[in-house]
């Protein structure tokens, strides 16, 4: 019974792309109309993680239809990634127009990075006290 439950929720879910749930995190309610900026501003951003060590090594480049397993496959260490990519593109996209909101953003952005990167250094350096 847990199983058939399990599986009618997986059916059921929708399975979100990147721009989209980016597009939630902006409250962004205006269409397609920005996606060709916002798409690029998120491929930006993930040029940036891409040369921290996250995502696949050859890079990822999203349009439209681009899900989030193609950026972090089955990682869910790595869903912090949603907000940073989030995060960076709200900055670059509808950036706070006060000081004191913007410095809480920047650091928050720092944060998030960090931990990040830390989680996947840490993967770097098991793999290679393993081998």
């Amino acid at each position: 019974m847990a199983n058939d439950v399990n599986e009618q929720q997986t059916s059921n879910e929708q399975v979100s792309t990147i721009l989209s749930d980016i597009k939630k995190q902006l409250n962004a309610d205006f269409g397609d109309s920005y996606d060709s900026e916002l798409i690029l501003f998120i491929n930006s951003v993930i040029g940036n993680l891409i040369q921290i060590g996250i995502g696949p090594e050859d890079g990822v480049t999203i349009d439209v239809s681009t899900t989030w397993d193609v950026l972090l496959g089955n990682d869910k260490r790595l869903n912090s990634v949603k907000t940073y990519i989030a995060l960076k593109v709200k900055k670059i996209f509808d950036p706070p127009e006060n000081q004191a909101v913007k410095q809480a953003l920047e650091e928050e952005i720092k944060e998030f990075e960090y931990r990040n990167f830390i989680t996947k250094d840490l993967d770097r350096i098991n793999s290679k006290l393993n081998s």
